[in-house]
């Protein structure tokens, strides 16, 4: 792992910083915090296979590069942190993804730490039937929202499609939407979409960056996603076709104020610039977002969201077709003890909003039955 510091573009290094931090393995450092008395770096670990342990460690040095602690994060085989961001009251966020072993669902993850690298809190985020992972090496994962909050970019993989995900967490890493998008083929061709970056505008909607991934010998367009910050509900998709270059991959977004953007990337090896004016686009939505959960053969419980919950909480689920009748939804503590109850409609794809402030802080159990189904249960979570 290298590091260089430099005071002007053309300067030499005043800092020069290579570490070996496991004993002649795969170490690469993955993102860099400015500190008052020196840096924050995060990096990953990787053995001499794929079956080697692989971890995360943040490390802090002070202003000339000496290193004055190191912290090692890992789970698991599958642990790294991909991007980190400081926090509105002056802690870290590092964000990656997490898998039990090599070959298993891979899980985002957050941990939020202190300026001494003490855990503080954490999330581990899956998706049921799916792996998540976080996006690819040189993009932004990570964006600091003025209410405290975070997105994190990442991938979505199912069976047989692969999304682009955005998810939202709160200040207390409670999940409060995910977003997810998958493009239809153009000119014939499959489009594997990324999110390349993402901005907060004035109004507090987020802009995303989505650049194609799959090879085409179309001019393929690229994106901007404007999202509502509170639902993640897309509100417009603008379309771009670079007239300057026929293989455009972008690969970052800079906000110039709140009127304009600027879109960096990559075409047949030339670096490619693009300043974009907000102002004046059309109010068109284009494109759905969400993919289409599998049919149900029984009775299913897909998440619960924000979990934990505060005030309220969200839960998805879906029915096999001809399931006649209302269903019961059942909210019981570990004791067994029904804490909540409400009829709920047949759907193929149904939501439930779950009033929980009005329940006990602790571990609950989500139940959800018909007389001629198994139950189907998730656990709930609840936190003031």
């Amino acid at each position: 792992m290298a590091f260089y510091r430099y005071t002007s573009p053309l300067s030499l290094p005043q800092i020069t910083l290579i570490e070996d931090i496991d004993g002649g393995n795969t170490d690469t450092s993955t993102d860099l915090l400015a500190a008052p008395n020196g840096y924050f770096i995060s990096a990953k670990v990787d053995g001499p296979s794929v079956f080697s342990r692989k971890f995360s460690k943040l490390i802090k040095t002070d202003t000339t590069g000496v290193i004055l602690w190191q912290r090692n994060y890992g789970l698991s085989d599958g642990d790294f942190i991909s991007g980190m961001r400081y926090t509105a009251d002056g802690n870290i966020l590092l964000a990656g993804q997490s898998a039990p072993a090599p070959g298993f669902d891979s899980r985002l993850r957050m941990l939020l730490v202190n300026q001494n690298g003490d855990s503080l809190n954490t999330l581990m985020y899956a998706y049921p039937n799916g792996f998540l992972r976080a996006n690819g090496a040189f993009e932004d994962r990570l964006l600091a929202l003025r209410g405290g909050g975070f997105t994190m970019l990442a991938e979505l993989d199912t069976v047989g499609a692969t999304y682009s995900m955005v998810l939202k967490v709160n200040r207390r890493l409670q999940p409060q939407w995910q977003f997810t998008y998958r493009a239809r083929p153009l000119f014939g061709f499959p489009r594997r979409m990324f999110f390349a970056g993402a901005c907060e505008l004035q109004d507090s909607s987020v802009l995303v960056l989505t650049s194609n991934l799959q090879g085409s010998p179309n001019n393929n367009p690229y994106y901007l996603l404007r999202l509502n910050g509170t639902t993640g509900q897309l509100l417009n998709t603008y379309q771009f076709i670079s007239t300057i270059c026929s293989q455009f991959q972008a690969n970052k977004l800079l906000p110039d104020g709140d009127s304009a953007v600027y879109v960096l990337g990559t075409c047949l090896g030339k670096t490619y610039a693009a300043h974009i004016s907000l102002r004046g686009l059309p109010t068109v939505v284009t494109a759905a977002s969400n993919p289409v959960a599998p049919a149900a053969t029984h009775v299913a419980l897909d998440a619960i969201y924000p979990n934990p919950a505060d005030e309220f909480a969200t839960l998805s689920y879906r029915c096999p077709a001809g399931l006649m009748g209302p269903g019961t939804l059942r909210i019981r503590d570990v004791l067994g003890r029904e804490a909540y109850r409400a009829a709920v409609a047949a759907s193929a794809a149904g939501t439930v909003r779950l009033p929980t402030a009005g329940l006990a802080q602790g571990l609950y159990v989500c139940e959800l039955s018909w007389p001629s189904q198994p139950p189907a249960t998730r656990k709930l979570l609840v936190q003031h």
